[in-house]
């Protein structure tokens, strides 16, 4: 694709970080329809670069996040692709090692399936992913795993 091309369709759709109403069709970014939805590869790409954004963000304010299993930094890295601040106690735990304290502190957070899941993976390091009963090996044919996510960020 070229350069004038991508200007010239960005002028003319503008960048809308935010769903707006475009006659009778909602849009979001450079005239998006959110009634087509995206395609795999962009909700892909979306989401990677989210991922690499989050990452570099908690590895800036928590650097010995780094150091910890690709299990655990996932839990991390969710919490806060959901939103969630990292408290002080989860802090001084992830510091220390204390899998145990810092899967409590995820546990007192919610009670549902994800946060048994996340408080499991941080406490053992090892890999909870949610159970897709139509698949033992709980992947899609055409996703990519939280842990080989993670290894393509890290490359």
């Amino acid at each position: 694709m070229h350069n004038s091309t991508f200007n010239f369709i960005l002028k003319e759709e503008g960048s809308n970080p935010h769903a707006y109403q475009e006659g009778r069709d909602w849009k979001i970014g450079a005239g998006f329809s959110l009634e087509e939805g995206l395609l795999k590869e962009e909700i892909d790409f979306i989401l990677k670069n989210r991922i690499s954004l989050i990452r570099s963000k908690v590895l800036t304010q928590l650097p010995f996040v780094a150091y910890m299993s690709e299990a655990r930094q996932s839990v991390i890295y969710f919490l806060v692709y959901k939103k969630a601040e990292i408290s002080k106690d989860m802090e001084v735990a992830l510091k220390a090692n204390d899998w145990d304290r810092a899967a409590d502190v995820i546990s007192s957070c919610g009670t549902d399936e994800t946060f048994k899941r996340l408080s499991m993976q941080m406490r053992t390091g090892n890999w909870q992913l949610k159970p897709d009963t139509n698949n033992p090996n709980n992947l899609t044919d055409d996703s990519m795993s939280a842990k080989d996510l993670l290894q393509t960020l890290q490359q």
